[in-house]
């Protein structure tokens, strides 16, 4: 068998490419590998539609490798998120940093990284990168030998274990990756391997030729050329609109200007929450214009950070909307209440058990729990052991499940206490929601997810409990667990999304929100990345960091969202936050309004006072009010 290499721009006939392969198939079972959960999803109903598709196995990579190496690995367990959260805090609070493994060679070795500068940084001990770079080779190989104790194992590296040992047996069919622009050292290595094994292996990968793209991409492809027995470029034959074409060739090729037809625009706003209603007047509008809700969609590069304000304005709206999110535990209403309970249990501290029994979660009345507030406030010295027994003026079945709390937090979490934390989530859930069938909402949707994530923290720190974490790192390593929620591309919706979720999928009308420097592209500290000593140091352990901050990986993504247009795109950002402090704009912004010819400049869209002044948290301000104004007037309008 070989290795088929695919490269084209977006709209290139690619996946069409790899679907043929999968209806060819007879006798068979095809895998199709995918980067990411909405991948596999919108390929499953690919799959329904289709019959010649119905015999693929279609998962993502991740999963597809976690499950060969519970069929073909050593026996070591795959290390969770949790788990590792849980190891770094660790070691960290021990004194001794053990912040890298053998997963640096992943994209999310810059996010660990972040984490470790930050906590070198703030130990008066280090002073520079000299001694950061030293600090992490010498760390690795004891996280290394900290996680063979505990019996568990990297991804990474269980990937380069299979790679190593892959055999064509372990196939029934033909294994397909598509969607990618990316792949791992080591999933790069164990498709290459699994074709040399014998194994059909067809790979998709996005191909910017002769553009200021290919940068980012050219080399994983010219490394899969090399391995590849074939290549194939199938040309773009994208749907969209005259102005769109224009706009992303000339961002490919940086040859001529784009004239403006109103396809493009530009959106503006003062603050946050302006931007939201500015985004929200926008949809509106192109619904007037006959475009469905569920043919637009709203790209940020960090939905998490703006999907409070962006809902509060589709709620007064009235659009229907589908938020793709991952919020952390400790941002939901049930992970508060948790968090709450575990520091009382710790700390013993009055604001935290008040903040329990307030939220909803502990099953008494407000005007009960402020009844209880005002007699500890008149009580500084107040022992948690009396305000325990308070409890029993008001509910004893508080006071048990608050007892019974304080004592779990105080044994710490091991696989013994894990299932007595999990009767005590369930009781949680219970308070709010009743021991019945809770009636549906988006309430009841986000504590059973956060409930869920609860639990399987329960059991991940459980399983290594032995490791000496403190019960502050425990809460932190909750606080920090990520929770998805959403992003099940309900039909009617306006689909709201991180970028790195858009891949493969296109709109009629595309707001592309955030587009502030610092926030699209992402704001990296390169000054730390681009020393030579800790690169040497961080090579010596096989960490490899790329060479530039990340601006042609963050200027691929802002491509890929705005090719997911096929009618119109909006561009919004902020040109100054709530306190009206200038904002300056994205560079990948910027680098949009510079491909339009002088005599076609970009239609400019701002948000007028009025616009806000009908909710609550409309700007009082005068001078906010005339700022406002004035920006939204004709240019030609002294």
């Amino acid at each position: 068998m070989a290795l088929t290499l695919i490269t084209g721009e977006p709209g290139a006939g690619k996946t069409g490419i790899l679907y043929d392969v999968i209806r060819r198939e007879s006798g068979g079972v095809p895998v199709l590998l995918l980067p990411s959960v909405p991948d596999v999803a919108r390929a499953r109903v690919d799959l329904v539609r289709d019959k010649g598709l119905a015999g693929a196995n279609i998962v993502q990579i991740d999963v597809f490798l976690a499950t060969l190496w519970e069929l073909h690995g050593d026996g070591r367990r795959l290390i969770t998120a949790l788990q590792r959260s849980a190891f770094l805090r660790a070691v960290a609070a021990a004194g001794i940093l053990h912040e890298v493994t053998d997963s640096a060679n992943t994209p999310g070795f810059l996010v660990l990284l972040e984490r470790l500068v930050a906590l070198q940084w703030s130990t008066p001990k280090v002073r520079g990168p000299k001694d950061l770079g030293r600090a992490i080779a010498e760390t690795a190989k004891s996280y290394q030998e900290a996680l063979q104790s505990h019996g568990l194992i990297e991804l990474s590296q269980a990937t380069s274990v299979l790679a190593d040992r892959v055999d064509v047996s372990w196939f029934d069919g033909p294994v397909l990756a598509n969607r990618f622009d990316d792949l791992t050292g080591p999933q790069e290595r164990f498709l290459i391997q699994a074709a040399s094994a014998g194994v059909d292996v067809h790979l998709a990968v996005a191909g910017y030729t002769g553009s200021r793209m290919v940068e980012a991409t050219s080399d994983l492809i010219q490394r899969l050329e090399q391995a590849a027995d074939s290549h194939v470029t199938p040309r773009s034959d994208r749907d969209c609109s005259a102005e769109l074409a224009a706009l992303e060739r000339t961002l490919l090729v940086s040859q001529g200007g784009v004239g403006s037809s109103g396809d493009v625009r530009l959106s503006i706003a003062m603050g946050e929450e302006a931007e939201a209603e500015r985004i929200a007047a926008e949809i509106l509008d192109a619904a007037s214009r006959g475009i469905p809700f569920g043919e637009m969609a709203v790209i940020y590069r960090e939905t998490c950070r703006h999907h409070a304000a962006l809902r509060r304005a589709f709620d007064r709206a009235g659009v229907p909307a589908d938020f793709d999110l991952r919020v952390h535990f400790g941002e939901t209403a049930f992970g508060r209440a948790v968090l709450a309970l575990l520091e009382f249990g710790t700390t013993g501290s009055r604001s935290s058990l008040t903040a329990f029994l307030s939220s909803g979660y502990a099953g008494i009345r407000r005007e009960d729990v402020d009844e209880l507030d005002a007699l500890w406030r008149r009580q500084p010295d107040i022992s948690a052991d009396e305000m325990v027994r308070d409890l029993e003026r008001i509910s004893s079945d508080t006071r048990r499940f608050v007892a019974r709390a304080t004592r779990l937090a105080a044994q710490g979490v091991t696989v013994t206490t894990a299932a007595a934390g999990k009767d005590l989530a369930g009781d949680l859930m219970a308070h709010s929601h009743g021991r019945e069938a809770p009636t549906l909402g988006d309430k009841v949707y986000v504590d059973a997810q956060a409930h869920r994530k609860l639990c399987q923290a329960v059991d991940d720190i459980g399983l290594v409990g032995d490791m000496g974490l403190e019960q502050s790192g425990i809460r932190q390593v909750l606080s920090e667990a990520r929770i998805a929620l959403g992003g099940s591309g309900a039909v009617g919706r306006v689909q709201v999304m991180d970028v790195e979720r858009v891949r493969g999928r296109s709109f009629d009308f595309v707001v592309i929100a955030g587009l502030t420097a610092g926030e699209f592209p992402r704001a990296l500290d390169a000054g730390v990345y681009e020393s030579e000593e800790l690169r040497t140091r961080l090579k010596a352990q096989d960490i490899q960091i790329p060479r530039d901050g990340g601006l042609e990986a963050e200027r691929l993504l802002f491509f890929m969202a705005l090719t997911r247009a096929r009618r119109v795109l909006v561009l919004s950002r902020q040109i100054s936050d709530s306190d009206g402090r200038p904002l300056r704009p994205s560079i990948l912004l910027e680098e949009v309004v510079a491909a339009y010819s002088d005599a076609q400049r970009l239609p400019e869209r701002g948000l007028a006072f009025h616009d806000l002044g009908h909710h609550q948290d409309a700007p009082t301000s005068s001078r906010r009010a005339l700022r406002t104004i004035a920006l939204c007037a004709p240019a030609n309008d002294p």
